[in-house]
């Protein structure tokens, strides 16, 4: 296993609709903190989705995956530039932290 994580996993994880379209309905409202606990729960969500693909990739292995995830974002842009786009204007945004602890 690369890391120990602890993230809980919300309410929102069982349901199959996207977060964006909530988020951006949100943002139009002018509800911003409330777009932000969305945001989070998306983030939180999708953290433990790619946990458990990850759990049993040894920790040796942490390179590769860093140099994978970033290869797979920099994909995700140029097949979607929109997506890209939007990410780009979320930058200054701040995700709730992730405990990653070295494990052997």
């Amino acid at each position: 296993m690369i890391f120990s994580k602890k993230c809980k996993q919300t309410e929102q994880a069982t349901l199959t609709v996207p977060y964006f379209p909530r988020i951006a309905e949100l943002l139009r409202a002018k509800k911003y903190n409330d777009a932000m606990v969305v945001l989070g729960d998306a983030s939180r969500d999708y953290f433990v989705r790619m946990n458990k693909a990850t759990d049993t990739i040894p920790g040796q292995d942490a390179a590769i995956m860093i140099k994978l995830f970033r290869h797979m974002a920099s994909e995700l842009e140029r097949a979607d530039p929109q997506a890209a786009k939007i990410a780009t204007a979320m930058k200054n945004i701040n995700l709730p932290p992730i405990d990653y602890r070295r494990t052997k």
